[in-house]
Order: C-alpha cells, then sequence, then structure tokens
C-alpha cells in the first residue's frame, strides 16, 4: 500500500470535518466563519498529513484512534430488556480521514484483481439492494419456465459484525494478497481496541474489545465482506445471493423429493463454513420459502429443510431488504405493507394541509410518501393493474390534497401541474435507468447480459436493428420481468433521450418527458 505525501490529499476530508465543527456560546449555537475555517484547515492539514503518513509507512494504527464511545438507543419493546437497545458507537472523527484513504486504497486493490464475488451487493460501488432482488427475481422466473421448483434460504446471523474473529480476518486479509505493511497495518488496526459505554451521565470503565470488526468505521463493512467472501467456494451447487450479512441462497430442481435432499447436503456444508469461521446462525430466525409456478402445485408439507439439525420454518412470503418476497412472485403482500405505511403518512398530511403552503406539502410529500413508492419499484412496480389499483388511488389522493384540488378532479395533469411522477412513471423511470446502465457497461457484468440489441443477433440492418430483443417466453411471470419490460419500454424512447451522453442527462430527459 503506497504512502501517501501531499498533505493536500487530506485537505477535502479534514474540511468536511471543520464544516461540521460548531462552538457554544452565550446566544447558542454558531458556526465558524469561512476565514477562520481555512485558518483550522491550514493549521492542522499538515500534522495530520504527517501523522496519517508515518501511520501508513510504519504499518501502525494510532492507539488514541482506537477509542469508541457506544451509546444505547433504544428501538421497541420492553425498556428493561438490553436487547432492545441499538448500540451506537462513536470514533474519533480524526480516525475517518486515515480509514478513508486506506479504505479507497484497498477497494482499488479489490477490484483491480478481482477478489470480491459477483454476488456480493452489500457497501460496493455500482451494487445496490434493487440489483440484490432483481438477480433473486430473475433466478425466480427463469425457474417457472423450466417448470422447475426454486427453494430459497434465507439465513440470519446473530450479530455477525460483533462477532468476527481477528485472527481468520487477517489470515484472509493475508490470502487475498494484503501483506506487508499493509498487513501490519491492518493487524494494528483491529487490535487493542477499547469502548465505554455512555447512558445519560454515566460512562463506564474502557473495557477492551477482543473481536468484531469496529462498529461506526469506515471500513467496517468492507472488512465484513472480505470476511464471508469465500462462502461462495462452499459449493458451487446453489446461487448466492449477498447484502453484507443478508444471506440468501436459492436450489433448483425438477423433483421435490431430489431436491430436498440436496438442499440439506448443501446446508450442512454451508453451517461446517459458519463454524470454522465463528459465525452464529440462529435457525429459528431462518425460513424458506418453495417458489413455484402458478401451474405447479405440491405438498405443503411435503419437503423438510434443516439447518444445524434444527428444522427451518416454511413460509410463503419474507421480507429480504426491506422487500416482500413471495413464493409465486405476486409482489402483492409487499404492495399491501407499502400500502399501510402510505395511508398513514397521507393522513399526517392531510391534517396539515389546511395550515401549510404547497411547496411545504410537496416537500413533506417527497419525504413520507415518495421513499416507499419509490424504493426497489424496479422490480415490484411491474405486476398486474389490480395489485397496484389502491395503491395508485392512494398517491392520487394526497396529490390532491397537495394541491387542493376537489377529490372529483382528475389527477393526471396535477402530477404535471407539481412535476411529480405517478406510480407508473416511477416504474418506468426505474426500468430505463437500469437498462442504460445496462446498456452503455455501467453495471456489473451479469446484468449487461441481460438486454441484446437487434443488431447483435440478426446480420440484416433494419430499423430496429438498434432497437432491444424480445426474449422468448413461455409464462405469465415473465412478462413482468425486467427482462421482457425493459425492451419494451425502452424502444417506444426517442433517439434523443436513448443516446443521451451520460447518466445524469439520460435522468433529465427521461423524467422531463414522462412529466
Amino acid at each position: 500500500m503506497e504512502t501517501i505525501y501531499f498533505y493536500a490529499t487530506y485537505e477535502a476530508e479534514v474540511c468536511d470535518i471543520v464544516n461540521s465543527f460548531k462552538c457554544n456560546t452565550a446566544s447558542g449555537i454558531v458556526n465558524f466563519s469561512p476565514r477562520i475555517i481555512k485558518h483550522i484547515i491550514k493549521e492542522i492539514s499538515k500534522p495530520l498529513c504527517y501523522i496519517f503518513n508515518l501511520s501508513l509507512s510504519k504499518g501502525i494504527f494510532p492507539d488514541k484512534l482506537k477509542v469508541a464511545r457506544v451509546t444505547p438507543v433504544f428501538k421497541s419493546g420492553e425498556k428493561c430488556e438490553i436487547s432492545n437497545y441499538r448500540p451506537i458507537s462513536v470514533l474519533s472523527c480524526f480516525s475517518k480521514i486515515l480509514e478513508k484513504n486506506v479504505y479507497k486504497r484497498t477497494v482499488g486493490f479489490l477490484d483491480r484483481n478481482n477478489i470480491l464475488g459477483n454476488y456480493q451487493y452489500g457497501f460496493r460501488s455500482k451494487y445496490s439492494t434493487s440489483m440484490a432482488l432483481t438477480n433473486i427475481a430473475n433466478k425466480i422466473v427463469d425457474t417457472f419456465e423450466e417448470n422447475y421448483f426454486l427453494v430459497g434460504v434465507f439465513i440470519d446471523l446473530s450479530k455477525a459484525f460483533d462477532t468476527i474473529n481477528h485472527d481468520i480476518m487477517l489470515t484472509k486479509l493475508e490470502h487475498y494478497g494484503i501483506r506487508g505493511k499493509a498487513y501490519d497495518w491492518f493487524s494494528s488496526y483491529l487490535s487493542n481496541r477499547y469502548q465505554c459505554r455512555k447512558y445519560k451521565s454515566s460512562v463506564s470503565e474502557y473495557t477492551k474489545i477482543v473481536c468484531g470488526v469496529p462498529q461506526g468505521s469506515l471500513l467496517e463493512p468492507l472488512l465484513f465482506i472480505l470476511y464471508i467472501n469465500d462462502i461462495e467456494n462452499v459449493s458451487n451447487t446453489p446461487s448466492y445471493i449477498l447484502y453484507a450479512d443478508d444471506t440468501n441462497i436459492l436450489f433448483n430442481g425438477k423433483d421435490l423429493t431430489t431436491l430436498q435432499d440436496k438442499v440439506n447436503d448443501n446446508l450442512s456444508k454451508v453451517c461446517k463454513w459458519f463454524q470454522a469461521n465463528r459465525l452464529s446462525v440462529n435457525p429459528r430466525k431462518c425460513n424458506v420459502i418453495v417458489f413455484s409456478n402458478r401451474t405447479k402445485f405440491y405438498e405443503t408439507d411435503s419437503i423438510n429443510i434443516k439447518l444445524n439439525n434444527v428444522e427451518i420454518p416454511r413460509v410463503e412470503q419474507t421480507k429480504f431488504l426491506g422487500v416482500i418476497v413471495d413464493s409465486k412472485l405476486t409482489w402483492k403482500f409487499h404492495i399491501q405493507e407499502v400500502e399501510k405505511k402510505v395511508s398513514r403518512n397521507i393522513g399526517i398530511i392531510s391534517r396539515l394541509s389546511y395550515l401549510l403552503p404547497e411547496d411545504v406539502l410537496r416537500m413533506l410529500y417527497s419525504t413520507l410518501i415518495l421513499p416507499y413508492l419509490s424504493y426497489c419499484n424496479l422490480i415490484w412496480g411491474s405486476t398486474f393493474q389490480s395489485n397496484l389499483k389502491k395503491l395508485t388511488a392512494k398517491q392520487n389522493k394526497i396529490v390532491r390534497v397537495i394541491s387542493g384540488a376537489n377529490p372529483r378532479t382528475k389527477a393526471g395533469p396535477l402530477y404535471s401541474k407539481l412535476k411529480l411522477l405517478s406510480l407508473k412513471d416511477i416504474t418506468i423511470y426505474q426500468q430505463c435507468i437500469f437498462i442504460y446502465q445496462c446498456v452503455n457497461k455501467l453495471m456489473p457484468d451479469h446484468f449487461v447480459q441481460l438486454f441484446d440489441l437487434n443488431q447483435n443477433l440478426y446480420k440484416y440492418n433494419t430499423r430496429s436493428s438498434s432497437f432491444l430483443h424480445f426474449p422468448r417466453h413461455r409464462t405469465l411471470s415473465y412478462q413482468y420481468n425486467i427482462r421482457f419490460v425493459g425492451p419494451n419500454i425502452w424502444n417506444t424512447l426517442s433517439c434523443d433521450i436513448r443516446n443521451a451522453p451520460s447518466l445524469n442527462c439520460f435522468k433529465t430527459r427521461l423524467k422531463k418527458t414522462l412529466i
């Protein structure tokens, strides 16, 4: 790992920290003036540069930056139960400057050598939760097309980030090629760390941290996905879809009895991997879904999946990365959940509509309603219109409230007036962005291969040669999949939009057209 020689490298990071500084005065809290901020940056950049460069060149992380203060924050349930509190760890802001530079160098090294698995979607550039769910949806639809069963095992890890073994972590780092001073630096970074607990005005004594990646640090998620990276090597039979510690394993097969034996055999290997890596699985919080086509029936009690000799509950739907996935891939359970959340927030905005102006109400809509309608809409937005009917009506209702219009007013013109996208347009918008990224190779390779241009498949040059190819399909589920719906929408876009020079330009042109 190279040494940074110019303190200017750190000025941007120092500036971010100093801009967040505030000082208390008798009249309240005021920000530093720009002149003082510039002076502070100039004064602290040089010594920080010297300390950080010395840290990298010697392979030693400063002990003063290893101390964390943990504050318990109540989640829900009984307040006397310790498990109902979430520990929030606060580290020195200066340690994050050094961590940020090490993070950039490490990620660059991992990307150049293709070390991280293709199906780890957590905390990585160009990867997201929507991609992980798109991959799951594609695999389920492919299984329906083949008239197979697909068994999805959703595994829950107990305190995964806090149980990482440091010796195993360092062994894996060395195996992946992080050696020499870089290895020494990570060894120093993980060792000799302390934390105290603070609750209200009480502060505990400092205790040593013997395992786990440092909570609240920039390197925490990167170290974890490196730790769990080799789980895909346990067996090449199933498909793994990972988002940090959220683990989903998929198995397909034509015969359910044979498939059960295959799943149990592979899960025993996965359990041995978890045990070898000191990770704890909670079988009672894991669950299994048997995905099958609407025309494929089976006895509900005909499959018995075990993990650590404990039977995993079989369910018809489960929440994965915030989206409810059901066994028939209808998305109706997720849409119902979104509808409940949207209805509650519509009531809040409606009660405030008599007091607040339109621009503030629109801001509340963007804060309280739009995130639920937009999150992973790429996947669940393409479904039967009957499933979306109630949710669409809810959105139309809140648009009328914001506009101050009569409940019988047509909602279409109001969306244009407020410059908002309807639920249908949100789906089109997200799908087109996904396709643009695939066509222009801004996505991982296994997504780029989802779409083909007609000119790549046929020798003849026709008017539709620049259009996306429609794949053949057998089932109704495929008609609502991005691989079929996407080309149908993409081919209707104007050349000016499709050939946008950048993603931001594409988004602007597309949104303007939809509105």
